[in-house]
């Protein structure tokens, strides 16, 4: 700020690091100072909450942040991101097993695929298309 002028400035994020604008095709008549709004998108979270934990890794790695585990168990330390990786991992795979053995299924939504099934075979037999003989 110069003397009470207020600057306003506009910028431009990228949208590849998750940034977007909920206000960004408005145009805004008011005065006031005019702030940017920016909704983080699930992969900016994700990136974000990774590093952090990598920056905390890294501190207790290096001996920045001095605490009784990191000296006593070096090696668990050292391998915390394979044991992290490898433990969601096994979280993926069982919710994936859990939700397809789980999975409903949908009897009036077969019902009305078989009838629009023979619909569209009843419409395209009256056209002309002859459909070939199962054995």
């Amino acid at each position: 700020m110069f003397f009470g002028t207020t600057l306003h400035y506009h910028y431009r994020l990228p949208l590849c690091l998750g940034y977007r604008s909920r206000h960004s095709d408005q145009t805004h008549t008011s005065k006031k100072k005019k702030f940017l709004k920016i909704i983080m998108t699930k992969l900016f979270e994700w990136l974000s909450a990774l590093a952090i934990l990598a920056t905390i890794w890294i501190s207790l790695l290096t001996n920045k942040v001095e605490n009784s585990f990191s000296k006593e168990h070096p090696k668990l330390l050292l391998y915390t991101p394979l044991i992290s990786l490898a433990s969601f991992g096994l979280y993926a795979v069982f919710a994936v097993l859990y939700q397809t053995l789980n999975f409903n299924n949908c009897e009036e939504a077969a019902e009305e695929l078989l009838k629009d099934i023979n619909e569209a075979k009843t419409s395209l037999a009256f056209e002309g298309y002859k459909f070939p003989e199962r054995p």
